[in-house]
């Protein structure tokens, strides 16, 4: 029998990146805050009356949409639906 010490695995190579990736949302609306609302979950937004967002999927989940606030830092996460409504 051949023995198969002598045989090399083949590896996929591995590329790493310095930076992070940007990735823009395929999708995006803007909508504004119409009552202020504590998000109680850790991926739960809390935004103020008048705050305005962005949502980046268009589908919903449970009344649940996921958007990303207009601030210099943008936080990311779900957020009622029935107190945003949409900018024209």
């Amino acid at each position: 029998m051949e023995s198969n010490k002598n045989v090399l695995k083949q590896t996929t190579p591995t590329t790493y990146h310095s930076t992070p990736r940007v990735i823009q949302p395929y999708y995006s609306r803007s909508l504004e805050c119409t009552m202020s609302s504590k998000g109680y979950a850790g991926n739960r937004l809390s935004l103020y009356k008048g705050q305005r967002v962005t949502q980046i999927k268009p589908e919903k989940i449970m009344d649940l949409v996921y958007v990303q606030t207009d601030e210099i830092v943008p936080r990311v996460g779900w957020f009622p639906v029935k107190y945003l409504m949409k900018i024209e």
